[in-house]
């Protein structure tokens, strides 16, 4: 039997990440529905980072690839509201975001994480 989880555990900073991601998990595996039923109640993006420069990226949700894993597009949105969809790579992380690179990780064949980063296409 598994140890119950405390609602303050899951707090991010007082909770390990193996925990949170197993909540996650669990959680994923009980959402049923066809995807056009599920977008009326599942949030649409994955993740929402910022620039320094003010531009907002938005990760929308792949519904079509099962779980809340996002799509390999991201929208950049940048401060004076021009909106452009960016694909990355398949086997890739994006963690962080300059003015002009992604940088996160990739993941090679047999699942290895590098380090890496991609240029941005010139608007």
């Amino acid at each position: 039997m598994q140890p119950q989880l405390d609602l303050r555990d899951l707090l991010p900073g007082s909770c390990p990440l193996a925990v949170r991601l197993r909540v996650l998990n669990r959680m994923a595996q009980s959402v049923q529905g066809r995807p056009h039923e599920l977008a009326s109640y599942l949030p649409r993006y994955v993740d929402f980072r910022c620039s320094s420069n003010g531009t907002m990226w938005l990760h929308p949700v792949d519904l079509d690839a099962g779980g809340l894993k996002g799509a390999t597009q991201w929208l950049r949105i940048t401060p004076d509201g021009v909106i452009r969809e960016v694909r990355l790579p398949e086997r890739f992380d994006a963690m962080r975001f300059s003015d002009s690179r992604v940088w996160g990780v990739v993941r090679d064949e047999f699942d290895v994480p590098s380090v890496a980063s991609i240029a941005l296409p010139v608007s």
